[in-house]
């Protein structure tokens, strides 16, 4: 009976032992673990909890995404920042200034058209050989502004075009030189395969306005090509290339006159 008594009372024991510890555990597991905060007023756990096959997305308002990864077998975060890009939207296309001055000013500057007083000193002789021409009373002054307005054009393609031809000439000079080293053959924003298809297109489009007048200035316009073409060649091999530039400059003067 005292054996049965004594078994009786480490029974109660340790019933009254598996109580307490399994309520310590359980007010452990409701605990709620410290915090800690950032500067920038998010809160982080000490010890979070490892759940299993967890992600948490948060987006922030600079329109960044952070993606935190946590896993369960070796806790571990994972911190990844993806810019959110904006697809554009192919009806509505905005050319940025960005755009125009890394892609168009190097052929503006290529063709000095970003400089026009070329244009006007080519373009003053034939406009002038154009107003002799046009005598009052026989030539309708509808032909002497049309012809006045396909020369200036004409005088814009041709000029470039010379402009084009004399860098691409001297593009080994230019860089040796300090007031031509920052043209865009010479800094490499126009390469020599992209100059020849720039210059093939301002030539095509000059022919196109030749073609415009009669065969005897069509004759006559296509022949100044020669002094277009050996201006650059001048400036190296002899001492007075300003002989070359003026003639190539007043060929207008007769090219003007003839079309009318």
């Amino acid at each position: 009976m005292l054996n049965n008594s004594i078994r009786m009372y480490k029974l109660t024991q340790i019933q009254t032992l598996l109580r307490r510890t399994l309520s310590l555990n359980a007010k452990r597991k409701l605990s709620i673990p410290r915090t800690y905060s950032c500067i920038c007023g998010q809160v982080y756990l000490k010890n979070p909890p490892i759940l299993e096959n967890t992600r948490v997305h948060s987006t922030q308002s600079d329109q960044h995404r952070q993606k935190v990864v946590i896993e369960t077998t070796t806790p571990k975060i994972v911190y990844e920042k993806l810019e959110e890009k904006v697809l554009p939207d192919h009806r509505h296309i905005e050319v940025s200034p960005g755009f125009w001055k890394e892609k168009v000013d190097p052929y503006l500057k290529l063709a000095r058209w970003d400089k026009p007083i070329g244009i006007y000193l080519l373009y003053w002789p034939c406009a002038w050989s154009i107003a002799m021409a046009s005598v009052p009373g026989t030539v309708p002054l509808q032909t002497s502004l049309e012809t006045a307005a396909l020369f200036l054009v004409g005088a814009g393609l041709m000029r470039g075009a010379g402009c084009t031809i004399n860098d691409m000439w001297d593009r080994d000079v230019d860089a040796k030189v300090e007031r031509t080293k920052s043209r865009p053959l010479v800094t490499g924003a126009v390469s020599e395969t992209q100059a020849v298809v720039f210059l093939a297109a301002q030539l095509s489009l000059a022919l196109a306005v030749l073609l415009q007048l009669n065969c005897y200035s069509i004759v006559l316009g296509a022949s100044s090509m020669l002094l277009v073409v050996t201006y650059p060649l001048a400036k190296r091999y002899t001492n007075y290339p300003q002989i070359f530039l003026g003639a190539t400059f007043n060929w207008g003067a007769l090219l003007g006159y003839s079309a009318i």
